[in-house]
C-alpha cells in the first residue's frame, strides 16, 4: 500500500500557500474595480434574494477598508500555512 511522505505534502502545502499570496498581490492592484462598490459591479446591482445560493464575506460591505480586512485575513491564513501553524505534528 503506497502512502505520502509527510515532506512531499509539507511542500505541496508551502507552494499552495505561497500561490496564494501572489494572488493576493496581484489582486491587490484591481481591488477597487472589482472588489468596492465603486467598482464594476456594486452591490446594489446585485438582487441577492434571486441568487439563493449566493453568499460571500465580500457582499457583507463594499468598503475599500472592510475588503483589505477582508485580504489581510487571507493572507494572515496563507501565511500560517506556509509555517504550518495549524497543522498537527
Amino acid at each position: 500500500m503506497a502512502t505520502l511522505d509527510p515532506r512531499s505534502l509539507a511542500v505541496s502545502r508551502i507552494a499552495l500557500a505561497l500561490l496564494t499570496l501572489v494572488d493576493l498581490g496581484a489582486r491587490l492592484e484591481d481591488l477597487d474595480a472589482f472588489y468596492t462598490d465603486g467598482g464594476v459591479l456594486p452591490r446594489a446591482a446585485i438582487h441577492l434574494p434571486d441568487w439563493d445560493f449566493l453568499w460571500s464575506f465580500h457582499t457583507l460591505s463594499g468598503s475599500r477598508g472592510f475588503v483589505l480586512l477582508l485580504f489581510a485575513l487571507h493572507a494572515i491564513c496563507a501565511n500560517g500555512a506556509t509555517h504550518a501553524l495549524l497543522i498537527r505534528r
